[in-house]
Parts: structure tokens; sequence; C-alpha cells
């Protein structure tokens, strides 16, 4: 993996997304089932280090992921399964997310430490959108120190929408970015185009997740925060 993300922007863009993705009519269930990108939230303290991903329930059957006219799960459908589908889908979302991130420290691959917290409580707690979407949390987590770097790798994969702070990171297959340096007092982000520019080329399904996942949250989620 060479390539380096240069796609990023502030969330000082959230007006302009929530009127586009409401004239878009994102806020609509989808009827097909294609998923272009994933989102995760960058959490850092000290030595201590999560990603928290939005894994949706949909691509944990490899039978349906990828099917443009697989109807898109629901999450009173997610609710509704039993603990050995559950168990499969945590399987499959392991798997699956093994093959597509790679995560190193200090150019060392790391193996994924990963946990499901919606399952912590019964019923599950799985995150509550608008649009009624079946997802559940995924946590890559470790305590490592150094330069960590995290990427998709090649392939027919997903992107990538890592929130770090203040800014999203776009990662198309290949790319990969710095998510910190050796020393983070000193770390420099560089200088990183407008959302306006790419804008054009990100597609409404970026847009979407942005939505969901950030911009409107349901007020449970927001609670939470």
């Amino acid at each position: 993996m060479s390539k380096r993300s240069e796609w990023g922007f502030t969330a000082g863009v959230k007006p302009l997304l929530s009127v586009l993705a409401l004239s878009g009519g994102l806020l609509l269930p989808a009827t097909g089932h294609v998923v272009e990108q994933l989102y995760a939230e960058w959490r850092a303290e000290g030595e201590e280090w999560q990603l928290e991903i939005q894994f949706d329930a949909g691509y944990a059957d490899p039978e349906t992921r990828n099917e443009p006219f697989a109807p898109a799960p629901l999450r009173r459908w997610l609710l509704a399964q039993s603990e050995e589908t559950w168990a499969r889908q945590r399987e499959e979302a392991a798997r699956y997310l093994a093959e597509m991130l790679i995560v190193r420290c200090d150019e060392r691959e790391l193996s994924p430490q990963l946990s499901f917290p919606d399952w912590e409580t019964r019923p599950p707690d799985f995150p509550q959108l608008i649009n009624g979407a079946a997802y559940f949390r995924v946590l890559w987590q470790s305590r490592e120190p150094g330069r960590l770097e995290v990427g998709v790798r090649e392939g027919d994969f997903p992107k990538l929408i890592v929130e770090r702070g203040s800014e999203f990171l776009l990662l198309a297959p290949g790319e990969s970015t710095v998510l910190r340096s050796a020393t983070p007092q000193t770390e420099e982000t560089g200088s990183r185009p407008s959302l306006l520019r790419w804008l054009p080329g990100l597609g409404g399904g970026l847009l979407l997740l942005l939505l969901l996942f950030r911009f409107f949250p349901s007020p449970k989620n927001e609670i939470a925060r």
C-alpha cells in the first residue's frame, strides 16, 4: 500500500451537507444494497486508541453483499435475529474487516483486536438511525505507542471515511493515512483540499453516511455522546 490519501474536510460544512442530502432524498430507506463506504471514528488518549466502525448488517452476509437488488436490512430486522445469527454476523464482520483494513504501528502491521459493544446488553443496543437502517458497531482498539497508520487494502473494498477530531478523511482501496505521529504534539496535518473541490466526485453514499452518523444522529445517540 503506497498511496496516501489527500482527501479531507472539516465539520464546518455540515449545513451544506444537510441541504444536499435532504434535497436528494437521502433520508429514505435504501431499496438496493451496495455499500460504497464504511464509516469509522478515531479516538485516542495517550497510547490507547480505537477505531469505532459502523458496520452495515447486510455486509455481514456474504450471499447478499454487493447485491444491488437485495433490500437493505433494517434495525428492527436485526433486533429480531437469533443468537446464532448474531454470532455469524460478528464472525463475518471480523473476517471482512481483517481482509479490508490494515493498521500499522511504526511500520509493523497489527493483528485485529475487535469487539462488538452493541451486544453487551440484551436486547442489543444497535445504533438508531433516522432511516432505520441496520448497523452495528465494531471496535478495533489497542494500546500501542508510536506512529499509527490506517489504510484500505487493494481490492474490491468500499472506501473508508475516518472522523478524526473536526476533520473527515476519505480512503479509497490502496490508500492510507497517518492518524497519529510518533510525537503527537508536533504532528502536522498538512494542507487539505476543501470539500467543495471534491464534492462532485464523492457521490451520494458518502453524504448519506455523514448525514446518518454525524449530522443527524438519533436523539438516543446524541444523548449518549
